[in-house]
């Protein structure tokens, strides 16, 4: 009755390390063998039994081994099975290595998100292997103070004295175990209270148990709206905080439903002081928005560029004592370029009424000494030569009476000039 809740083990498949694969194999079949009671059957039950149980790729080898020796007279014949265990065993561990096994044993460590329990269990199989007679505990725990991840408790073993390896256990032990209880302290606790609304009345269907108890997962897993984390009522991260984009209170500026209005750099933060998670959230979407607006406004400037750069052209620069026009209250005066100023284009001249002036090169233009302003040729001045200025004339206003409207209003008729109007008529 005891074989038929026990599943005997999987098919014995050699794979990269066969001697491994072949010791596992055979620990799991001698348990379900004694498990089972098949122990105590027949000899052919239990050469079929181990021959079902071995799988394809074992029936296979164990066709290729040669029959069993014959007996003597007085001898006890040999055991089926126990030959064929024994002839796997010469062929999967054909000797023992007793260097590559002390080997792999000095160079083990703890692995990521592995218990300390499995990392002294693997330290003991592989000990097993190893020739260490006596010394073998001795070892265990100093493999274990050197492969341990946690530094801090390593650096608390190495100044203790004489310690043994049940001590260094026990130590290990209790070091884990307190630092899940102080990660799970550190956790917040999210649970989350059901808020009740007002029941509203539609057309649906009828809300069944099924859909009673999905309502509750729904709103736990729900996101908020102003925040984009999941968090209890009334703690909203976002509570008390100003939007970079649309400046209101309540809510961040990734989740801001309204377009943004100016420089983000321009409004300032408020925030309570009790939650410095919440700051360095809300710091963190600061970031992603101005640079989101940095490369707008980079990508604005860069076409402002191209499009002023187009029609531009390079301008010839000047030496000192060389005659140029400069440009002064609407006028263009001779003058002289006494000095050039560290700043580009940055020029020094002085007018032929000894005024000195700084100015730009595009205020000044190149002229020929043999030539006149309205003689000087485009080529003199890099670009079009400025229109001259309109003489101004004095245009008299004829004085005419006030007039009186049909309402009664009097108002003063426009002023007529007669010199103007001629030009016209």
């Amino acid at each position: 009755m005891a074989s038929a809740f026990l599943q005997p083990p999987a098919h014995f498949e050699p794979g990269d390390n066969p001697q491994q694969a072949w010791d596992d194999w055979k620990e799991a079949y001698n348990i379900y063998e004694h498990a089972c009671e098949y122990a105590t059957k027949p000899t052919p039950t239990r050469t079929a039994l181990l021959l079902h149980v071995l799988g394809p790729h074992g029936r296979r080898v164990a066709q290729t081994f040669p029959p069993p020796p014959p007996t003597t007279d007085g001898e006890q014949p040999t055991d089926p099975v126990t030959y064929l265990l024994e002839q796997f065993d010469a062929l999967y561990r054909p000797y023992k290595n007793v260097i590559q096994a002390p080997a792999v044993f000095n160079t083990m460590k703890q692995k990521e998100n592995q218990t300390f329990d499995e990392f002294v269990t693997d330290l003991r199989k592989q000990a097993e292997k190893c020739d260490f007679g006596e010394k073998k505990d001795r070892l265990i725990g100093d493999r274990i103070v050197v492969g341990i991840r946690d530094a801090a408790l390593r650096e608390r073993l190495f100044r203790e004295r004489d310690l043994t390896l049940v001590q260094i256990i026990t130590t290990c032990k209790a070091a884990e175990i307190s630092k899940k209880h102080v990660k799970e302290l550190q956790e917040p606790n999210f649970e989350v209270q059901a808020l009740q609304k007002p029941k509203q009345w539609n057309s649906q269907k009828p809300a069944t148990m099924e859909n009673r108890q999905q309502k509750p997962q729904l709103k736990l897993q729900q996101k908020c709206s102003r925040c984009g984390t999941t968090h209890r009522p009334r703690e909203c991260p976002a509570y008390g905080c100003n939007c970079y984009h649309c400046g209101k209170f309540g809510h961040f500026a990734s989740l801001c439903r309204q377009g943004q209005r100016g420089s983000s750099t321009s409004r300032q933060r408020i925030g309570l002081l009790e939650d410095p998670q919440q700051q360095d959230q809300q710091q963190e979407f600061f970031l992603e928005s101005l640079d989101l607006h940095n490369i707008n406004c980079n990508s604005e400037q860069k076409q402002q560029h191209k499009h002023g750069d187009c029609h531009t052209r390079n301008l010839s620069a000047l030496i000192p004592d060389q005659p140029v026009w400069l440009q002064l209250n609407q006028k263009w005066e001779k003058a002289t370029v006494v000095n050039v100023g560290p700043e580009p284009r940055r020029y020094a001249v002085k007018t032929d009424t000894g005024g000195i002036f700084f100015r730009n090169r595009v205020h000044l233009r190149p002229r020929n000494t043999q030539h006149t302003v309205a003689e000087a040729s485009p080529e003199d001045y890099d670009i079009a030569e400025p229109s001259p200025p309109i003489p101004s004339q004095q245009v008299e206003e004829r004085p005419r009476p006030p007039q009186t409207t049909r309402s009664g209003r009097r108002i003063k008729p426009p002023a007529r000039y007669p010199s103007l109007r001629s030009d016209f008529t």
